[in-house]
């Protein structure tokens, strides 16, 4: 009788220990994150509720944009920070947008007959000549959005500019600037991660523009974000392009022409699988067309990828 109570005993000290783990991995997601743009007009409405409602769906992580002069949806780095952490969500990425432009030289003005003519103009300590390529203000607008990252939490920083032709100079000036950012990036400990379109993904004759623009980066300091969508609509095969950036593809959007997964154009398994194989470390769900209300789309997209055998809990 004693053996059979120890038995029973251990039998059910058992149980409750697998009880007990059970009721811990219950709440636990996957780490998939959410493109907020997706949302962006809830952000603007409601950002408190709109918050809560996507940490509810199961998200964790968020690439956020409407950057505007250290600021993301109207608010400080840190008050944003605080905002979403309360919904148990963090910010990983933050999209900017700033085009590569290239400084205008300073007219020179003309002497009025009579008049000594102007002394030239020399730069102040930190100013940029008129005939450099980037300018100061350009610049310092870069140092505030990567700093703004870092105050945000974020480990990435992505952009999504490229030349409009295959111009030879404006692959070039390109590939300087995106350096020149990553560099920035890799000071504050983040990643600059190049979010390739679908244009500047198409095939041209010296290659596609983004491929251009890579080859002349520094692999060290320029990262990709790769789409989905984009990929597939350029019809660029998936593995083919995580095995020609092995290593270089931190990020990865889950994109879709609609509601992810129910196009059935895209293998999100094949996908996903395949770029973690290459170092994907982190992916976000994107919903550009929203054929059902925005947050029922989210929540469709979340659980259709929370599915799949290529996810890892």
């Amino acid at each position: 009788m004693d053996a059979a109570n120890s038995v029973m005993g251990l039998k059910k000290a058992t149980d409750e220990i697998s009880e007990a783990v059970e009721d811990v991995f219950r709440g636990v997601k996957a780490d998939i994150g959410l493109y907020l743009q997706s949302v962006d007009a809830a952000m603007y409405d409601s950002p408190s509720g709109t918050l809560y409602e996507i940490s509810q769906m199961g998200y964790t992580t968020l690439e956020v944009g409407s950057y505007y002069d250290g600021k993301v949806y109207y608010a400080g780095a840190e008050k944003f920070k605080e905002m979403v952490r309360r919904d148990s969500l963090r910010v990983s990425a933050l999209r900017i947008n700033k085009p590569y432009q290239k400084p205008q030289p300073a007219e020179e003005a003309q002497p009025v007959e009579g008049e000594a003519p102007a002394e030239e103009h020399q730069p102040a300590e930190g100013e940029a000549p008129a005939d450099e390529w980037l300018s100061a203000e350009h610049k310092e607008w870069l140092r505030k959005a990567v700093s703004t990252a870092k105050r945000l939490g974020c480990s990435y920083l992505t952009m999504a500019n490229f030349p409009d032709e295959p111009i030879a100079t404006q692959i070039e000036d390109y590939a300087k600037y995106y350096n020149l950012i990553g560099a920035m990036c890799q000071e504050k400990g983040l990643k600059l991660c190049l979010h390739p379109s679908k244009e500047s993904l198409e095939s041209f004759a010296e290659g596609s523009i983004f491929e251009q623009v890579m080859l002349k980066c520094d692999e060290d300091v320029v990262f990709v974000c790769a789409d989905t969508l984009e990929l597939h609509r350029a019809e660029v095969p998936y593995r083919e392009f995580f095995e020609r950036y092995k290593g270089r593809v931190p990020m990865l959007h889950i994109h879709d022409y609609g509601i992810v997964g129910e196009s059935e154009k895209i293998d999100f398994d094949v996908v996903i699988a395949s770029g973690e194989s290459c170092g994907v470390e982190k992916i976000y769900i994107e919903v550009t067309n929203c054929t059902l209300p925005a947050m029922n789309c989210l929540e469709r997209s979340i659980y259709k990828i929370e599915s799949l055998a290529s996810v890892k809990f």
